[in-house]
């Protein structure tokens, strides 16, 4: 399974939800929600925004790509154990984001 696929299932759940309802909320059918908790298929956008914005999660949250607390932790340490200037780690950033 899927990040997408496991949030979206934790997400309905945790909202008290069955695929029937999620899915007349949303306005789709009942075996799409089926189709993306089992990793079946992938949302659109548009439908991939509208189950964030009905459970007010990010996009990033939805899909598995937040920056954890622990990633930022390390990223941190990493910062203030080097000997880089601002310019120096803003253009690594960059330059690492760009691969």
């Amino acid at each position: 399974m899927t990040d997408f696929s496991n949030n979206l299932k934790q997400l309905r759940k945790q909202n008290n939800l069955t695929q029937l309802m999620l899915a007349r909320e949303l306005g789709i059918s009942r075996s799409l929600i089926s189709h993306y908790e089992n990793a079946e298929r992938t949302p659109s956008l548009a439908v991939a925004r509208k189950i964030s914005s009905y459970f007010n999660v990010s996009l990033d949250t939805l899909i598995g790509n937040d920056f954890s607390e622990k990633d930022f932790e390390q990223t941190l340490r990493e910062i203030q154990n080097s000997n880089l200037g601002a310019a120096e780690i803003k253009n690594s950033y960059s330059t690492e984001n760009n691969k």
